[in-house]
């Protein structure tokens, strides 16, 4: 994994690295990339998207494609989803620029964030066991295909609840715990394991939204290069 954390100003103390003595070579490996972003929200923004989502019915978790989550041994949250352009238009600035150079800046592509957003509040006992995401394909436009994840954190949490990021490649695997904060944010390719650890004290609520990457060049007539 490329971990980032350290050129955005993080602190050793704001992550619990477990399994190897030095979080720097823990974090390195062949496949997938994440980086952690402080402050990207501000307190009030905070505010209004816990109380647009308390305000919403939370129920049943389900997937990107809208399939039902029905198993409490993958996960034992409750969940929201909203559609909500005007935070997808105000966070995609906010996190572009530090995405990596060939996802986004590659002749014939466009990023965007996907306003489909999806709020999961855990209490004492929550969790989320180790998986990897799958990308959501733009039912309107097959061209447009999410690359990376982005997670929020809207809560402290007084105890657990860290999103555990798993280096499989080596063995045995490393892992990284990063601690929710309200307003720090995750972002996360496909080819990264990861998992909610238990929520231990107090209650956990994030936001998980798509990053999407449409291919214009594909959508061009044939010979409008040449």
């Amino acid at each position: 994994m490329e971990y980032r954390g350290r050129l955005l100003g993080l602190q050793d103390s704001d992550f619990v690295a477990i399994s190897h003595e030095n979080t720097d070579t823990a974090t390195q490996g062949k496949r997938g990339t994440f980086l952690v972003l402080d402050d990207l929200l501000t307190t009030a923004e905070i505010a209004q998207l816990l109380a647009e989502a308390s305000a919403q019915r939370f129920g049943q978790p389900h997937n990107k494609h809208g399939e039902f989550i029905d198993d409490a041994s993958l996960r034992n949250d409750v969940a929201v989803t909203i559609r909500w352009e005007s935070v997808a238009q105000l966070l995609w600035p906010r996190i572009q620029s530090f995405l990596p150079d060939h996802s986004l800046r590659r002749f014939g592509r466009r990023g965007s964030l996907n306003p489909r957003l999806r709020f999961s509040k855990y209490g004492p006992g929550g969790k989320f066991r180790c998986h990897y995401d799958s990308p959501f394909i733009d039912p309107d436009d097959p061209h447009n295909v999410s690359q990376y994840t982005l997670l929020v954190y809207l809560t402290e949490v007084a105890e657990g609840g860290e999103t555990r990021f798993v280096d499989a490649e080596h063995t045995p695997p490393l892992v990284l715990d990063v601690k929710p904060k309200a307003g720090r944010a995750v972002v996360f390719d496909y080819n990264v394991m990861h998992c909610g650890r238990e929520v231990v004290a107090g209650e956990k609520v994030v936001m998980k939204a798509d990053v999407m990457v449409e291919n214009t060049r594909a959508k061009l007539p044939p010979g409008a290069l040449d």
